[in-house]
């Protein structure tokens, strides 16, 4: 039993108290923290790479302690089929990463979007797999604290799109607003030349100026200091959501390794 509860625990200090925060770096904040690095790397890669990494050391740990106390055992619900699959596309995805193309490759967008459809999938196998495993110790106190921080989870990733939409937190492109997700992903061609109109609207923004933005957005006209205001409020609103989801996330991880240490 300890070699199950240690695997458990050890799981959910993963993929709850790691990848969860992980995946929202590189989705809502690789415009945040500009010029900060470690390593040579944007800040929000590096906190990326390191809870990724976290995630995948711990995973495999945990995979060895099971594996060690009673090698392969096929079960009913499939947890042990399932834990095999994700930690093979835990694996796959760091490898996957290291061979992605560059920033201006065409084939770059396309890569951005399969990195974080994948990863989001392996997180949602981890935290169903997590809910069997807990099942399968019977224990219902673990189950609903761990569907508590699912929905957290969830409420974060919206109340930041929120923020995008309603507070008008955007990354500005070449003739329009849009969403930070959709063109740091690359989804959306951005037009860096020095004399395009994002750039001399980020450079009026960063002198404070007022300027008509009709010329960047002609459907809408915003006043450029209550966009920036809005942007610092909004900044600190995501960030604090970002430091909040970290703090519940490992709560819950001490909280689930009590309950499942018992």
């Amino acid at each position: 039993m300890a070699e199950w509860a240690t695997h458990g625990a050890l799981m959910i200090a993963a993929w709850l108290g790691f990848a969860a925060t992980g995946v929202l770096l590189p989705t809502y904040f690789r415009g945040d923290f500009p010029g900060k690095k470690i390593l040579n790397k944007d800040l929000w890669f590096a906190g990326h790479w390191l809870l990724m990494n976290l995630a995948l050391l711990f995973t495999v740990i945990s995979f060895i302690v099971i594996y060690n106390y009673e090698g392969w055992k096929q079960e009913k619900n499939n947890h042990s089929a399932l834990g095999l699959f994700v930690c093979i596309l835990a694996f796959v995805q760091p490898l996957a990463a290291a061979f992605r193309p560059g920033p201006t490759s065409e084939w770059r967008p396309a890569f951005n979007w399969i990195h974080w459809a994948v990863g989001n999938l392996i997180l949602f196998l981890a935290y169903y797999n997590s809910f069997l495993g807990l099942g399968r110790v019977g224990s219902s106190q673990g189950i609903y604290l761990l569907g508590f921080f699912v929905v957290f989870n969830v409420f974060v990733h919206f109340a930041i799109q929120v923020l995008y939409f309603f507070l008008r937190i955007r990354k500005i492109v070449d003739g329009c607003f849009c969403p930070p997700m959709i063109t740091l992903s690359g989804a959306i061609p951005i037009n860096y030349s020095p004399d395009s109109p994002s750039q001399k609207l980020e450079k009026n923004l960063a002198a404070g100026e007022e300027t008509d933005t009709n010329r960047v957005a002609p459907s809408a006209t915003f006043n450029l200091s209550a966009l920036k205001n809005q942007g610092g409020i909004g900044d600190l609103a995501r960030k604090g959501l970002l430091v909040l989801h970290f703090i519940v996330a490992w709560g819950v991880v001490i909280a689930l390794g009590i309950i499942i240490t018992k």
